[in-house]
């Protein structure tokens, strides 16, 4: 099991988990929705340096990357690979990154063997079953939906979303373009959605703030009841459910 599925597995189950970019700026704190943070140039990378996200996504193909990866979460690193080769993995395990992001497109599924980091594979919201079904058998840890909500979700968008979230039995991903409210997160969490990408390009250091504001209003998970099984009397066979006199003795008579 890698950092992050260790990660949301801990989530779910109350460990207090490191949050912060960099040591010095970090707390211990109950993460019920680990937020991941999406930086593809230096801006980005500004505001994420100053908000407690749990993980950074980078996005390798844009100007200056790697010189933007440079500049590590102190705890859990990803990169997204928009082209994925054979010899572009290999160059990318070299860098010891923990998890990395997939396209959904054609690309040889032999790259995907190596277990060494947290394979996370984009999938699209309209997804057919039949396609679900073998999204599942992969070897991947999580699936990622690219939902960029701009406002709060929609009664439609949380529907569409459980629907395709229930496909798949792995760990899922999203994505937010914008703040969000408790309720929001509430919902997110109640349809199976186990951690959250933020869009840096679309938040300031202010709306990001108010971001994680909002995620600590987030109420506790419910404990699960554990639901006893309904049990069956048995009925001994040849009881008809009456009790026979010691001695019967026949009606009484009138003397």
């Amino acid at each position: 099991m890698g950092k992050l599925i260790r990660l949301i597995e801990d989530s779910t189950s109350g460990t207090s988990t490191p949050l912060g970019f960099r040591a010095k700026t970090s707390t211990n704190t109950i993460t019920q929705i680990p937020i991941i943070g999406s930086v593809e140039n230096a801006t980005d990378l500004k505001v994420a340096i100053k908000l407690p996200l749990n993980a950074i996504l980078f996005n390798r193909s844009t100007d200056g990357s790697k010189k933007l990866t440079q500049e590590r979460h102190k705890n859990l690193n990803g990169t997204r690979l928009d082209n994925p080769k054979e010899g572009i993995m290999k160059a990318l395990l070299r860098e010891k990154w923990d998890f990395m992001l997939f396209p959904y497109k054609d690309f040889p599924v032999n790259i995907l063997k190596d277990a060494s980091v947290d394979r996370v594979l984009s999938i699209p919201l309209d997804i057919l079953e039949a396609q679900a079904r073998v999204v599942d058998l992969l070897p991947i840890e999580a699936i990622y939906i690219d939902t960029g909500f701009e406002n709060s979700p929609t009664l439609h968008s949380i529907i569409s979303l459980s629907e395709t979230r229930s496909l798949i039995d792995k760990p899922c991903i999203i994505s937010a373009n914008s703040v969000l409210s408790a309720s929001d997160f509430e919902c997110l969490r109640d349809i199976g959605i186990d951690a959250i990408i933020m869009n840096l390009k679309k938040f300031t250091a202010q709306s990001g703030k108010q971001f994680f504001e909002n995620l600590t209003e987030l109420p506790k998970r419910k404990p699960r009841e554990n639901k006893s099984s309904a049990v069956i009397p048995t009925i001994n066979q040849g009881d008809d459910g009456y009790e026979e006199d010691d001695e019967y003795e026949g009606p009484a008579t009138e003397s």
